[in-house]
C-alpha cells in the first residue's frame, strides 16, 4: 500500500524534472534575448507576419509580406527580435543610418530569394555599432556599407551566391566583427568589395573568427578581397 501511494508522487517528480530539462534552454534564451527589451517582436500567425510592440504589447504591424513588416519595424524602432519560423522576403531589408540597432532572431529562417539585408550609412558616422545575429539566411546576402563597428554573429548562410559583402561607396567600413558563422554551399562566403569613388578602400580592423566554410563548388571561395580593398590591421582566426 505504501508503494502504491508513493507511485503518484514519483510520477509528479519525474514530470517536473522532464519539464525542467526541456524548458531550461528556453529559459536561458529568454535571459539572453529578453523580448521585452526589443522595440518590436516579429512572429507568424497563420499566414500573417505580425510585429508586437515590445513596450505595450500591441500588434502595431501585420501583413502577409514579411519584408514589409520587418522594414517598418526597423524604421520605427531600433531593436527588433524575430521569433523562430520561416519568413520569405520579397524585397531588401534596410537598416539605414542606424546606431546601436539590433536585428536578432531565435534561429529564424529567412528565405531571401536573392534579396539582401543591408546595413548602410550615408557615411560611417551615421551607421555605427549595429548587430545582426542568430538567423539562418537562405539564398541571400548581408551587405555592410559605409558602416563602423558592425557585428555579425551566430549566423547560418545556406545556398547563397554571396553570403556577406562589405562595400565602401562613400567613406569606409572599419571595425567589423564576423564571428561564429557557418557558410554552407555558398559561392562566395565573405567578400570585401572594390571601393567606389569617392570612398576609400579601408576595411581595417575587421575581425573574422570561429567561422566554418563548406565549399561544395570547384570555383567557390571562403574569403575574397577584391583589388584596392584594404584589409590591413585585421584578424582572421579559428577559421576553416
Amino acid at each position: 500500500k505504501k508503494l502504491y501511494k508513493a507511485i503518484p508522487l514519483v510520477l509528479i517528480i519525474l514530470t517536473l524534472v522532464i519539464v525542467g530539462i526541456w524548458g531550461f534552454p528556453a529559459y536561458l534564451r529568454g535571459l539572453y534575448h529578453p523580448v521585452e527589451a526589443y522595440d518590436y517582436i516579429i512572429f507568424q500567425d497563420d499566414n500573417l507576419v505580425k510585429a508586437k510592440n515590445g513596450k505595450n504589447g500591441a500588434i502595431d504591424l501585420s501583413s502577409t509580406n514579411a519584408s514589409t513588416v520587418v522594414n517598418q519595424a526597423i524604421a520605427q524602432g531600433n531593436n527588433v527580435y524575430i521569433k523562430f519560423g520561416e519568413y520569405t522576403l520579397s524585397s531588401d531589408i534596410l537598416l539605414h543610418n542606424k546606431k546601436n540597432a539590433r536585428l536578432i532572431g531565435d534561429g529564424a529562417v529567412i528565405r531571401c530569394n536573392g534579396k539582401k539585408i543591408i546595413i548602410k550609412g550615408d557615411n560611417y558616422t551615421t551607421s555605427q555599432h549595429n548587430t545582426l545575429s542568430d538567423l539562418e539566411i537562405i539564398n541571400g546576402t548581408v551587405r555592410i556599407e559605409n558602416s563602423f563597428k558592425t557585428t555579425i554573429a551566430n549566423m547560418i548562410y545556406r545556398n547563397c551566391k554571396t553570403a556577406i559583402e562589405l562595400a565602401n561607396t562613400e567613406t569606409w567600413s572599419e571595425g567589423t566583427k564576423i564571428e561564429n558563422c557557418h557558410f554552407i554551399n555558398s559561392l562566395e562566403g565573405i567578400v570585401f568589395r572594390k571601393p567606389i569613388n569617392p570612398a576609400t578602400g579601408s576595411y581595417a580592423n575587421t575581425e573574422i573568427s570561429r567561422c566554418y566554410f563548406n565549399l561544395y563548388h570547384h570555383n567557390s571561395v571562403g574569403i575574397k578581397i577584391e583589388p584596392d580593398a584594404d584589409f590591413t590591421d585585421s584578424l582572421i582566426q579559428n577559421v576553416r
